[in-house]
């Protein structure tokens, strides 16, 4: 499971609110027995980086929001890694 929109980040001054209740996405793993694979803030750039075809993970590694997807990319990545089984 991967929580999006777990917090607004403020453009101007980087404060994180959650607009909605906090950890539900963790609440929904631990209730589904799924793996939690991360959070996802809402944050403008995102669609418009994405909209322009050009997503942050490539425009703005270093970012907070990048980071985010590279982690949710590496859980899933071990994610299947363990669920290989030869077939």
């Amino acid at each position: 499971i991967v929580e999006n929109m777990s917090t607004f980040v403020c453009p101007n001054c980087s404060h994180e609110t959650h607009i909605f209740r906090e950890k539900g996405g963790q609440a929904a793993a631990k209730r589904f027995e799924a793996p939690f694979l991360g959070s996802i803030p809402i944050f403008p750039r995102i669609c418009e980086a994405g909209d322009k075809g050009a997503p942050l993970v490539d425009t703005e590694r270093d970012s907070p929001e990048a980071a985010a997807f590279m982690s949710i990319a590496k859980q899933v990545a071990a994610q299947l890694k363990g669920s290989d089984n030869g077939d």
